[in-house]
């Protein structure tokens, strides 16, 4: 018997060990795939449906093969639960002796420097501050998480920790107890290193300064939740430039003349650049969030404001050169500020290129933003980087049954791939709701239709409810109306943030939570909580989207069709994932309403239907309302 075998088996090393462990042959078949994978350096492109448990099936044979890992998951959440949870218990039932490493990106470790140097702006943030102090002589890794009342979005984190920008590197007086650095020395030596796709694709793309590059070359990579890979390396293989950035760049050039105290014309230059930021932030129309290239290419006054803060940091480029080799401060704003004006320069470009450019407007400031329209080319200067097997799975990969789509986004067409099914028993433990009699999205009466067909649904299963949309628009409009119309309680996104949220659904049992992007994946509520999801359109990218315009040209240029090859592909991965969060376990029952009736009227809703798991299908609303009198607690 081989090690895997031993190792799943019913009588196997995991479940003598791990409570409720049992053997299921998907996850078998999966672990061996991803060991033949491993030992012959190829690349495993594998579709595990929910409930395979493919987080062991990877790291299992990882842990077994003697050879250099890297593990790259979708969020931070899934990261941490990993390394403190998932590889301790299967290093104890394997019986190994590995070392293994957490590695996250510098904005998740305090930064000794920048934390000294932090003035509090009120009482509440020097209170939070001196409790930063404290454990900041105390902890050993660093990281913030281990600080769970310092949120996410405090704005205090910004000041105690570094970015690849302001990071002094080995010039910081801190460098030789820098946390950062730390964390990195220990990953080099690492057997296993568990990251998230952001950090692995900014060292892929060379983005991470100061350090140099942080990761070793590995025997294996493996992707989890694979299926967001593709947006994420565009990003960091993309360039942008942010109000906030120079901004923060202004105020580090005012602190560093300050300590010299003889360069006046240093706090000129950022007192100029932040007019020349504000003019352009006051171009951006109120009415819109997101503006294309084509677009602003016909601004005169967006692209003179841009001329003019390509001036104001050309002049400070000049001034900060003359003054670098005074200190590190110095040397450093000089980089940052040569850094930012090439790829202002860059974006501002008339001549095409294959990157698509856009401008978006966000709260308190905005964003210009350039990412590839291809993504293959970065995928293939990945993989030169890091030439050993990789391993891409998730439950969402492939489009009816086929792997097409997203083998060519990533220019992985001779790969092998995987696909195995969900071990649910879908037709017994799910319902799926296809209402027939629904206007169309586009009708005026479409989200009055939909209420109150789904009322009465929301009824029977007593709340415990996801109703997933796709816009924030229709979150507002559909909370406000639970509200007026219904006696369960009603959750909003945005009102609070998401863990939260989660927590009070999970916690109260009889919630309604209306959402959008973030809640169609990533979200894993078991049990009785969540018993009805209810999707109100096809997800489909707004006509606005500039990758979904630059898409749809580049295809119509080769003579293809950009709504079937790209759009209905895309569309479908989204409708997967937000169905998924219905059934998590084998014991979950549960109905799912899609609202949209163009999935069975339209020649492409096939490939929607076909792509979700074999729930029984009813276009009756009172068998599922009786289902879900029958499954609520």
């Amino acid at each position: 018997m081989d090690e895997l075998t031993q190792a799943f088996g019913a009588d196997g090393a995991l479940a003598s060990v791990l409570p409720g462990f049992r053997l299921r042959q998907g996850q078998l078949e999966l672990a061996q795939a991803i060991e033949q994978a491993m030992a012959e350096g190829e690349i495993l492109v594998a579709e595990a449906g929910t409930g395979i448990g493919k987080t062991f099936a990877y790291l299992v044979p990882a842990l077994l093969s003697g050879k250099q890992v890297l593990v790259s998951t979708g969020t931070r959440h899934l990261q941490d639960q990993i390394f403190h949870s998932d590889i301790p218990r299967l290093v104890e039932a394997l019986g190994l002796a590995v070392r293994v490493e957490l590695l996250k990106g510098r904005s998740n470790y305090l930064c000794r420097l920048r934390q000294s140097q932090a003035t509090p702006q009120d009482e509440g943030e020097s209170r939070t501050l001196h409790r930063v102090r404290l454990w900041a002589a105390q902890t050993r890794s660093g990281d913030l998480a281990e600080l769970p009342d310092l949120r996410e979005r405090d704005p205090l984190r910004q000041k105690i920790t570094s970015t690849a920008e302001n990071c002094l590197g080995n010039q910081c007086p801190e460098y030789d107890d820098c946390f950062v650095a730390r964390a990195r020395s220990r990953a080099q030596e690492a057997d296993l290193v568990v990251v998230n796709h952001h950090l692995l694709c900014a060292d892929l793309a060379l983005k991470e300064d100061g350090f140099g590059e942080l990761l070793p070359q590995m025997d294996a990579i493996v992707i989890d939740e694979a299926h967001q890979f593709p947006d994420v390396l565009a990003q960091f293989f993309g360039f942008g430039v942010s109000a906030r950035q120079c901004r923060e760049l202004g105020r580090d050039i005012v602190s560093a003349a300050d300590l010299f105290g003889d360069v006046p014309q240093l706090k000129d230059g950022a007192a100029a650049l932040a007019d020349r930021i504000q003019e352009l932030q006051g171009c951006f129309p109120f009415s819109r969030q997101r503006l294309d290239m084509g677009e602003l290419l016909q601004d005169a006054a967006f692209m003179a404001a841009v001329d003019g803060a390509c001036e104001a940091l050309s002049r400070l480029d000049k001034a900060l050169e003359d003054l670098a080799a005074r200190g590190p401060e110095l040397a450093n704003a000089w980089r940052r500020t040569s850094a930012l004006l090439l790829r202002l320069q860059r974006w501002r470009d008339r001549e095409p290129d294959q990157l698509v450019r856009w401008a978006e407007r966000h709260t308190g400031g905005f964003g210009l933003q350039a990412i590839p329209m291809d993504v293959a080319p970065a995928m293939g200067q990945a993989r030169s980087r890091q030439p050993g097997s990789w391993i891409l799975t998730s439950a969402t990969l492939s489009v009816a049954g086929r792997f097409g789509h997203f083998l060519e986004r990533l220019g992985l067409t001779e790969s092998r791939t995987l696909l195995i099914e969900s071990p649910f028993d879908y037709p017994r433990q799910a319902l799926l709701l296809l209402p027939s009699a629904l206007p169309p999205p586009n009708d005026p009466r479409y989200a009055s239709a939909l209420l109150d067909l789904a009322l009465p649904l929301v009824d029977a299963s007593e709340g415990g409810c996801f109703w997933l949309c796709t816009s924030l628009r229709a979150v507002e409009e559909y909370a406000y109306q639970l509200r007026r119309r219904s006696p369960w309680p009603v959750l909003e996104q945005g009102t609070e943030e998401r863990s939260r949220l989660l927590q009070r659904f999970r916690e109260d049992g009889h919630a309604v939570l209306v959402g959008t992007a973030s809640f169609w994946e990533g979200v894993d509520v078991r049990g009785d909580a969540l018993r009805l999801v209810i999707i109100d359109r096809l997800p489909f990218s707004s006509p606005d989207d500039p990758m979904l315009k630059a898409r749809s040209q580049h295809l119509q240029a080769e003579g293809r069709n950009p709504f079937f090859e790209y759009q209905v592909p895309q569309a479908v991965l989204t409708l997967k994932q937000g169905a998924g969060r219905l059934i998590r376990d084998s014991a979950d029952r549960g109905v799912l309403v899609l609202g949209d009736v163009r999935a069975q009227r339209m020649r492409y809703g096939r490939q929607f239907l076909d792509s979700l798991p074999p729930m029984r299908r009813s276009h009756d609303q009172q068998e599922a309302a009786a289902f879900l009198r029958e499954i609520r607690p």
